[in-house]
């Protein structure tokens, strides 16, 4: 008996036909939440007819066997017991990949007013990127935890994050989640906090995210420029001679724009990203984004935007915050 305890969105459903002839009725339709018991397959046989002699007689007795042929290759649709009917036939491939869904603890898993959002993390098998988001806007308490190991204790899978000043349990079972904190007040905000219940289950798809935060604007006449991490940064005017002009978000569409002069970079913003505390300052929580430069194949930046500071700044991806190349343009 295979159980299948993941839930899918309501129009993703696996029908059962009658026969294995997908033209025949639907007696129901599947879900993951259902139980499902894939029933044995009985082999092909033929008949077979001989003729054998029998002892005082010149008749000779015919006599008919079934013989089993050897095994072909899968069926497509394959015979199963289910709450609709003793014996149904489904599509083999798709409920392949129902019971695959069914063991992934990928997916969003919500509340009223949040989320917490597992992906396997791609080259650590057991381990998952977590994010866990409560609340909405500037109100919203929010953490990023990447590569948590996922331990099963007494049925449950448990992820433990930890850092100075903030622990997070993440308690996983029967598709539901419950968040625990120990501090980690700088991730809160006043309205919200990261613990809580997250019971409705969906699976995860990726969607191109909308960015339209209002346009906004400054020119700086220098800026901090630090071409190998903190330990580098000198405040500097633009090799140019020009003010520099910092656009977030022009009209509206989340473009990233540097003016000086007649030189203009842009910025497309892909993904959001959840700070941490180091990336705060003064308390404040920024707003920041993974861009890519519209004229570099390779040029990715983690842009910040600090709207009470009126402060940008921006670092190269990919790189150790120690060495990673920085510019921060403040009043």
């Amino acid at each position: 008996m295979v159980c299948l305890t993941a839930f899918l969105f309501a129009e993703e459903k696996l029908p059962i036909y009658k026969t294995d002839d997908p033209s025949s009725k639907i007696i129901g339709y599947l879900t993951v939440s259902d139980e499902v018991e894939e029933l044995t397959i009985p082999p092909k046989k033929k008949k077979v007819v001989k003729y054998v002699k029998q002892r005082n007689s010149k008749k000779k007795k015919r006599v008919v066997k079934y013989e089993e042929l050897p095994p072909g290759p899968p069926p497509e649709y394959i015979p199963v017991k289910t709450r609709f009917a003793k014996k149904g036939y489904v599509r083999r491939a798709d409920l392949a990949r129902m019971k695959e869904r069914a063991t992934d603890l990928s997916g969003i898993y919500s509340s009223p007013t949040g989320s917490v959002i597992l992906s396997k993390s791609p080259n650590s098998p057991g381990r998952f990127n977590i994010v866990i988001q409560n609340g909405h806007g500037r109100f919203r308490a929010a953490i990023s935890m990447g590569n948590v190991q996922a331990m099963n204790q007494f049925g449950h899978t448990r992820f433990n994050y930890a850092e100075p000043g903030c622990v997070v349990d993440v308690d996983l079972f029967e598709r539901k989640v419950r968040v625990a904190q120990k501090g980690c007040e700088e991730y809160n905000s006043p309205q919200n906090k990261l613990e809580g219940a997250y019971n409705d289950y969906k699976e995860y798809r990726h969607r191109a995210e909308v960015f339209n935060d209002p346009e906004f604007f400054m020119t700086f006449r220098k800026y901090v420029w630090c071409p190998e991490g903190p330990s580098s940064c000198e405040k500097i005017r633009d090799e140019d001679g020009c003010d520099v002009q910092i656009i977030w978000s022009k009209d509206s569409r989340g473009m990233i724009e540097r003016h000086c002069g007649e030189h203009v970079h842009k910025y497309r913003p892909m993904e959001s990203m959840i700070p941490h505390k180091q990336d705060f300052y003064k308390g404040e929580k920024p707003i920041m984004v993974k861009a890519k430069r519209t004229d570099m194949a390779n040029e990715w930046m983690i842009w910040s935007y600090y709207p009470e500071a009126k402060r940008f700044k921006m670092v190269r991806y990919g790189m150790r915050p120690d060495a990673a190349y920085t510019e921060i343009y403040e009043p």
